[in-house]
This record gives C-alpha cells, sequence and structure tokens, in this order.
C-alpha cells in the first residue's frame, strides 16, 4: 500500500534521456523563484559581509584563504569572498550569491545523478530532493555562504550513506566534496566517526581514503581551535546541555512542527521557554518526557531500515544536532528551543529526519516490513513525511524577519565611495562592513 514501486518512473527516463537536467532546472528555478531579490538585489549576509569580504578586500587572497574566524576555518565564504573582491565592488555580493546557490545545488545533483540503488526510481529521487528543499526551515541558510557549511554537512551525508563509487572520476569528486566540506567549518567533521565505522565494518579502501580526509581536516581544525583558545569566545563554545533541555529543544525544533506547523510550534517553543524561569522543576519533567518519547519515535522511524542505515541514520542525526549546539557561542541554550530561530543549527538534522522517513517507506527488510511492527513504523513515516512536507510547503514562501529587507547594496558602495569611514550597512539590520584600504 505504501510502497514506492520505481518501475513506471524508471521508464520515464529511458523514454526522456534528459529527465536530469529537467529535475535540475526545475529545482534550481523553485530555489532562485523562493526570492529573486537576491539575484535582482544582491547582498551580504552576516559574516558573509563584516568577516569574509572585508577580509578579501583589505588583504592579500593567499593571506584570505585559510583565514580562521571566530577560531575555525570556513573555506567556502573566504573563497566566495576573494571570488567576489575580483568583481567590481557593485557586484560583490551577487558572486556570493552565486556560490552560496552552487554550495545549494549541489545536494540536488548527488541525488538526481547517483548510481547508488539507495537512490533508485526517480519517484524516490524526487521526494528526497523534495525534502532537502522543503522539510526544514531555510531561511537563515539560504543563498549566502556564510551558512554554506550547513549544505556541505548534508553533501557529506550523502556520501557516507552511498556505496563508494566505482568509477575514478566519481571517486576524485566524491574526495574533492569531501575536502571542502571538512574545511568549511566543523559540521562536516563530526561525521568522521561514521566514516571509520562504515570502513571498518566493510573493510573498504575507498571508505577509508574518505575517512582520512575528514580525519585531517578535523585535525587542522583542532590545531586552529587550540591555537585560538586564549582569544575571543572560543573557551565559551564548550558547554553540556541537559537532557531536559536536549528534549525540549528537539520537541520545538522538529516534532512540533512535524506536527503543527511553524506557527504553532513557535507558540509551543516560547511556552517552553518561559518554563525554564517560571517553573525549572516542571521543565526539567517535561523536558525528560519529551527526550523519552523522541527516541521511541526514532526508533520507530527507523525500524524498517537495513542496521547500517539505521545507524547511520541515528548517529548522524543525533551528533548533527546535539555537537553543533553543545559547541555554539549562544551561552543561553534555552534559546535554542524557540522554533524558527538558530535554523542554521537545525537545518542540518531535520533534512536528515526527512530522508530517514523516506527511507522509512522502502521495502527494503521485507521480513519485517509485514510484521505489525513493521506495519506501524512505515504508516508512521508515512504520516510525518507527509506532515514535513506540507508544513514545510505551507512556509517555503513566508518572509522571515531577518530575509524581508535590506539595503540596496550599490546605493551603499555610492555612499562609501563618497566618504570612506562610511560603514556600509548589510543584512539581517544592523549589521555592517567596514572596508580597509587594501594592503600593498
Amino acid at each position: 500500500m505504501l510502497t514506492m514501486k520505481s518501475t513506471p518512473v524508471a521508464l520515464t527516463a529511458k523514454r526522456f534521456p534528459f529527465a536530469r537536467l529537467l529535475f535540475w532546472g526545475v529545482s534550481l528555478l523553485v530555489i532562485i523563484l523562493r526570492e529573486p531579490r537576491f539575484f535582482t538585489l544582491p547582498r551580504f549576509w552576516a559574516e558573509e559581509g563584516t568577516l569574509h569580504f572585508a577580509a578579501a578586500f583589505s588583504l592579500p587572497w593567499y593571506q584570505t584563504l585559510f583565514l580562521p574566524q571566530f577560531g575555525y576555518l570556513n573555506f567556502w565564504p573566504n573563497l566566495a569572498a576573494i571570488l567576489a573582491n575580483l568583481a567590481p565592488l557593485e557586484q560583490a555580493p551577487l558572486v556570493t550569491t552565486l556560490m552560496a546557490l552552487a554550495a545549494q545545488m549541489t545536494p540536488i545533483i548527488l541525488i538526481l545523478w547517483s548510481r547508488s540503488p539507495i537512490w533508485k526510481g526517480w519517484l524516490f529521487r524526487l521526494a528526497g530532493v523534495a525534502v532537502y528543499l522543503f522539510a526544514a526551515l531555510t531561511w537563515e541558510t539560504w543563498l549566502n555562504t556564510t551558512c554554506s557549511y550547513t549544505i556541505f554537512g548534508l553533501i557529506t551525508f550523502l556520501i557516507l550513506l552511498e556505496e563508494t563509487p566505482s568509477g575514478a572520476a566519481r571517486r576524485w569528486i566524491y574526495r574533492a566534496l569531501l575536502l571542502l566540506a571538512g574545511l568549511t567549518g566543523t559540521l562536516s567533521c563530526f561525521l568522521t566517526p561514521f566514516f571509520a565505522a562504515r570502513a571498518f565494518f566493510e573493510k573498504d579502501k575507498q571508505r577509508w581514503l574518505q575517512t582520512a580526509i575528514l580525519a585531517l581536516c578535523t585535525l587542522a581544525h583542532m590545531v586552529i581551535i587550540f591555537s585560538y583558545r586564549d582569544q575571543g569566545n572560543i573557551g565559551d563554545r564548550f558547554n553540556f546541555i541537559g537532557f531536559a533541555t536536549l528534549g525540549a529543544t528537539l520537541a520545538a525544533q522538529t516534532f512540533a512542527l512535524l506536527a503543527a506547523g511553524l506557527d504553532q510550534a513557535s507558540a509551543w517553543g516560547n511556552q517552553l521557554y518561559a518554563l525554564t524561569s517560571q517553573n525549572p522543576d516542571q521543565f526539567q519533567l517535561l523536558g525528560r518526557l519529551f527526550l523519552a518519547g523522541e527516541a521511541v519515535l526514532l526508533l520507530l522511524f527507523s525500524f524498517n531500515l537495513p542496521r547500517m542505515q539505521r545507524f547511520l541514520f541515528l548517529g548522524s542525526f543525533a551528533t548533527l544536532l546535539v555537537l553543533p549546539v553543545m559547541f555554539s557561542a549562544i551561552p543561553d541554550k534555552y534559546s535554542f528551543m524557540k522554533t524558527g530561530f538558530h535554523q542554521r543549527t537545525f537545518m542540518p538534522p531535520n533534512v536528515l529526519m526527512g530522508w530517514m522517513l523516506l527511507f522509512g517507506l522502502r521495502l527494503t527488510r521485507p521480513q519485517k516490513s509485514s510484521t505489525g511492527a513493521g506495519s506501524l513504523a512505515r504508516w508512521a513515516c508515512a504520516l510525518a513525511l507527509a506532515a514535513a512536507l506540507f508544513w514545510g510547503i505551507q512556509a517555503y514562501p513566508r518572509s522571515w524577519g531577518g530575509n524581508a529587507v535590506w539595503p540596496d547594496w550599490k546605493a551603499e558602495v555610492e555612499t562609501w565611495r563618497a566618504d570612506p569611514a562610511y560603514a556600509l550597512r548589510i543584512q539581517p539590520e544592523g549589521w555592517v562592513i567596514q572596508l580597509k584600504t587594501p594592503e600593498k
């Protein structure tokens, strides 16, 4: 009943050999048309402008390319800023937006052009793309290189999920993507143990090479963090998160969105946040109950997955949820339960959740799926996935507070040219770039 049969859709691909390009083009339009002003009135977003482009504007490119920010390396925004600095200043934000678009399209390409049997069938591939586009709140991460590290985290997971490719070209592409991902923030590096585990159990040389790439990137980040340990807020980034806080955060940022959508989830998240000060004991009890229930639901959603897939999905989901919250520079960990805020933190695990629900629909384990528990798990996955896509598509065209308006960059540049001491305004409101004379 809930089986996703791929044969009829697969026949369409044979009749229309450009199906991949068609679906890729539609996905590209969906991304662009969500907010065309990002291309007609391009802007810098937060650290993309104040840190990365400001550095690229004032320093030689070879000093900017591997320049750490906040104690870790974020390579993709550095590269985008260097390329943006080669363009006329008035067009610089368009360059970084195009770089963000390139990163954002990559997971779609990996799914549509995958040769792995895990993405067998066009209906399944299109559903995977739909999850990526709609199943999580993404306004903060949309088309800016500041948050491209979240996209690279998903790219890393997609490579982890697939079998290692047999073709040399695809192998090198995957290695290059892992190197870019590993050097662009620490998120992808958090998945290194799962690459090692899969390499160990499968005795796969190519997987060990992928693990080595991420391990070297992890080592590079550790060296940078250690060298910056006495500067800025590095010491404030390492904080444990309690079980109650984790349960309440997961409820507000993931499961409430599935159940009731953004508006109701936001109301519940605000109530949970208020409860932390109004009645801490009740919050502790409620948060722990939430965590227990969420663990049961996650086990149910993953029940029909093969053992290795279940390990990768559940382990990666927990890792990409917990570690970024623990290592965040935001001191008030309770604030993470405010639904809709900190989207860069929760987008990757929520997309992973959507993919897990999708994979839970497949009859990969017919001996289990035919049982009562297996049938229940498939129905649960179907309902949760339908809810995620329904609420996600509904929220997709809505403006987010930080994205609604921004200054005209060309007008800002004109003002700066008349007064080089002027701080150029960017998005979101209150953020500025202080451009310094380039070093000779």
